[in-house]
């Protein structure tokens, strides 16, 4: 299936129509949350935010210094990597501990470990699909550290361990799909490695689905993968020996070649692979959560029930359901989510006024984040589970949004000097 590129322009300026119109429904929404009188629920006071700005400039700010030393010292690319690493693992076990330190005593030695290793990840991921995008590593870095410094407003220790599996299932899914784009573009490669990203990255969105992202997400997504994308590698059948020499005993020598020729795209092929694996997990993986749910005890029967929430087969596609839930999640940060509101609309606009265009991934980024928002709200999903991801899809889109302004200048210039 191929779609050509007025088709994929066209498809891509819907998206991003449709996400600017949630993003003002989220903004009005939360200015209303506002004067109304309501403040952040479950949110730290306003000089913990202050705080948290200052601390996460301060601590991007010394990351770029420790590179420049590095770079200056002409040491090992292994050894100035291995430097960096140790900094930002450094922030990651600080900004963490401080957030679980009062409530260090009710979490078991295990679920602790846990919850750092699920940080740490969470962490590395928003950098890693932040750097796929932009190849800026002071702005890839920047959206990790937020992400380690992110205040914590989950209280339920169940709960906020579920928002972590979600967080980094449904991250992790999103940098191996940016991955499989990348091998995607790459026209006439003969290998098949896309084949083995598309193995993996159906695991990865299997997992995601019995950790609570619901399989809808997902279907959208691929979906409006076939619309969005355009000049992707195709393959061509492949007969096998003894087929051919059958079909030539019989003198058809034109049919093989007019079967050799048939292109099929890479893209559908691996989302035929990545359906059919991730419906074996899913309803595989039912079976074993539930049979978990009766068996385990403690801590891991809280987390396994709560997975099994997943689907919801009351939907509701009331207006007042929507603005309950938009209040639901303007409730954790309003003035937060209000500047990362802000933010996008000026950004979407300044890539209207300079004629930007739209790419793959950034688009991809907000489809997902318009498809959770779309079943969460439809299934009446308790929003706090996907608090956490929501916002660092909030982050990621700001930054990504930003990098995709200058790198478009770039490539103008680039084709003016040429």
């Amino acid at each position: 299936m191929v779609i050509d590129m007025s088709m994929s322009k066209i498809s891509r300026s819907i998206v991003v129509v449709i996400f600017v119109a949630l993003i003002v429904f989220l903004a009005i929404t939360d200015c209303i949350y506002i004067n109304k009188g309501f403040g952040d629920g479950n949110g730290p006071n306003n000089i913990i935010k202050f705080g948290y700005f200052i601390l996460v400039f301060v601590l991007v700010f010394l990351y770029t210094y420790v590179r420049e030393k590095l770079s200056r010292l002409k040491l090992q690319k292994m050894i100035s990597t291995l430097y960096r690493y140790i900094y930002i693992i450094l922030v990651m076990l600080g900004s963490t501990f401080f957030k679980v330190y009062n409530v260090m005593d009710i979490y078991p030695k295990h679920t602790l470990i846990l919850y750092f290793l699920l940080t740490y990840f969470i962490g590395f991921f928003v950098q890693r699909i932040i750097f796929n995008v932009s190849k800026s590593d002071v702005l890839s870095v920047l959206g990790m550290f937020i992400s380690f410094t992110l205040p914590n407003i989950i209280d339920d220790k169940t709960v906020d361990l579920n928002s972590k599996f979600i967080s980094a299932t449904l991250l992790l899914s999103i940098y191996i799909m940016q991955r499989l784009i990348d091998e995607l573009k790459q026209l006439n490669i003969k290998n098949k490695k896309y084949l083995i990203q598309a193995v993996i990255l159906g695991i990865c969105i299997g997992i995601s689905t019995l950790f609570g992202v619901n399989y809808l997400v997902w279907i959208i997504l691929g979906v409006m993968s076939l619309l969005i994308t355009s000049n992707l590698d195709t393959t061509s059948l492949k007969l096998s020996k003894k087929s051919n020499n059958t079909i030539k005993r019989r003198k058809n020598n034109y049919f093989i070649y007019k079967v050799e020729r048939i292109k099929i795209s890479k893209l559908l092929i691996s989302l035929i692979i990545i359906s059919a694996i991730v419906l074996c997990i899913y309803f595989g993986g039912r079976i074993i959560i539930t049979k978990l749910a009766i068996n385990q005890n403690g801590v891991c029967t809280n987390i396994v029930n709560d997975l099994r929430y997943g689907i919801n087969t009351d939907i509701d596609k009331s207006y007042n359901n929507m603005i309950n839930q938009a209040y639901s999640f303007a409730g954790m940060s309003t003035r937060f989510y209000l500047i990362c509101y802000i933010y996008i609309i000026i950004m979407e606009a300044l890539s209207l006024i300079l004629h930007r265009k739209y790419d793959t991934k950034s688009t991809l980024l907000k489809i997902i984040f318009i498809s959770l928002i779309f079943v969460l709200t439809i299934y009446k999903v308790n929003i706090l589970y996907y608090q956490p991801v929501l916002t660092l899809l909030l982050v990621i889109i700001c930054i990504v949004n930003t990098t995709n302004i200058y790198y478009n200048r770039e490539e103008r210039i680039k084709m003016i000097e040429a």
